[in-house]
């Protein structure tokens, strides 16, 4: 976090999140053979952050150092967390009257039944949508020219609100050390924005990101982003970034 992110300022708010150790750090030493045991661990997680003050937990990040090492598996995997296990936690949390509208006549509400419907999913070579993120962001094919930012604050919000439908308390974003965006060099800088030396789930609350969901503030956040990791340049960027992971497998 301070070595990468906050180095090349990658989210407006993740120095002082981190300097208050408002970070919820998490690590699951399971692999993907059971993805039912990491449907859990988000569960958990999801619950605790939206039971937690935010000035005690600002934000928490998931990491799976043995899961998902294929970028196309995790990628499927954040798929099924975003349209069918998220917003099933959060109508749960809401109460057993508050169903989900995303689900599919059927659905259990089980972790299991996720979990069989992951095993189901179809995964793309590389990421189609603009970013990783929830129903909150903007859809859209990223190319070098379109990148979406580490940080989800930057991204646009659709329209989500509606009489009987709550706003989503929680925003899902997602990182993985092999992320590379469609039609781009694997090393190229803008695919750092999205890297992280494992597997990993960041759970946000989706009140501050819709604070700075702001399309002009999006853009000059994600210029700025761009622009950051440009001039460090690809060489260093490979560099210290496999001097974090070194770090981080120690």
């Amino acid at each position: 976090m301070k070595d990468f992110v906050v180095k090349y300022s990658l989210c407006p708010f993740a120095e002082s999140v981190f300097v208050d150790g408002r970070i919820r750090y998490r690590t699951y030493l399971g692999n993907d053979g059971d993805v039912s045991r990491i449907l859990e661990r988000v569960r958990y997680e999801v619950l605790n952050l939206l039971s937690s003050k935010e000035e005690e937990v600002a934000t928490t990040l998931i990491m799976l150092p043995f899961a998902f090492q294929n970028f196309e598996d995790f990628y499927a995997f954040s798929l099924e967390l975003e349209d069918v296990v998220l917003p099933m936690l959060e109508a749960e949390s809401r109460g057993p009257n508050v169903k989900p509208d995303s689900f599919a006549a059927g659905t259990t509400g089980k972790s299991a039944a996720a979990s069989s419907s992951i095993a189901a999913a179809a995964a793309p070579s590389k990421p189609k949508r603009r970013s990783l993120l929830s129903k909150l962001t903007e859809g859209g094919k990223p190319t070098a020219t379109t990148p979406s930012s580490s940080c989800p604050v930057v991204s646009s919000p659709s329209t989500i609100t509606t009489a009987t439908k709550p706003l989503p308390e929680i925003q899902l974003a997602f990182f993985h050390p092999s992320f590379c965006w469609a039609d781009t060099d694997f090393d190229a800088p803008m695919n750092f924005e999205k890297r992280a030396p494992f597997p990993t789930i960041n759970l946000l609350r989706a009140a501050r990101v819709r604070d700075y969901a702001d399309e002009n503030k999006s853009k000059k956040i994600s210029n700025a982003n761009v622009q950051s990791l440009e001039d460090a340049g690809a060489e260093r960027l490979v560099t210290e970034f496999e001097a974090i992971i070194r770090l981080a497998l120690e």
